[in-house]
């Protein structure tokens, strides 16, 4: 621990740490960029973000992107990263994608990671995707409960605030427009009107 950025990219490029790496799973990152206003956490990355070599390019990354342009910000403000780093394999080597919901073994070996690299790209705001990254780093194991008891509250000194994870509705006006989602979008804009 306590890598700076170039260090800490190696290091997780690196990892071994899980059976993840045996079924030829491989660390998927963005490069990192230091002092972002927003950090968005997913649940692992799948194979299309595994072959283009970073997190957030398939059509989840594509809902999720063009939902923070509609709010005003552009990708050199924003940093995208998963729960589980690797893509998620069988034993087999064949992609499975892991259940939202369910308790990681994946997401619990990379957690010290992903709070290194909140430590280094010191966010203003976090959003986290789907139960596994808000069960990875909060303990809370339910969305709504979360929502309703410490949405936009403080996470290590970050506003932090969870979301369902698109992936699971047709259409991404059903995502964007659903009142959570709103909620969200309008506090990100008061947030980000006060830190300019």
């Amino acid at each position: 621990m306590g890598h700076n950025a170039a260090e800490l990219e190696q290091a997780i490029r690196s990892c071994r740490s899980c059976d993840l790496s045996k079924w030829g799973g491989k660390p998927v990152l963005r490069h990192f960029v230091e002092n972002v206003s927003l950090f968005v956490v997913g649940i692992a990355p799948t194979q299309v973000a595994e072959h283009l070599g970073e997190p957030f390019t398939g059509d989840v990354g594509r809902k999720v992107s063009s939902w923070l342009a509609s709010l005003g910000l552009d990708s050199n403000d924003l940093y995208f990263t998963n729960a589980i780093k690797c893509v998620v394999r069988d034993s087999r080597g064949t992609f499975c994608f892991p259940l939202s919901g369910v308790v990681s073994p994946w997401a619990e070996k990379c957690r010290p990671w992903l709070l290194e690299e909140i430590s280094v790209i010191h966010p203003k705001i976090l959003i986290l995707l789907g139960v596994t990254p808000l069960y990875s780093l909060t303990g809370y194991g339910s969305i709504s409960r979360y929502q309703r008891e410490k949405q936009g509250e403080q996470f290590h000194g970050i506003s932090c605030f969870a979301l369902n994870h698109p992936s699971s509705d047709i259409k991404i006006s059903a995502w964007e427009n659903s009142s959570p989602v709103q909620q969200v979008a309008n506090r990100l804009r008061a947030l980000l009107r006060a830190s300019s």
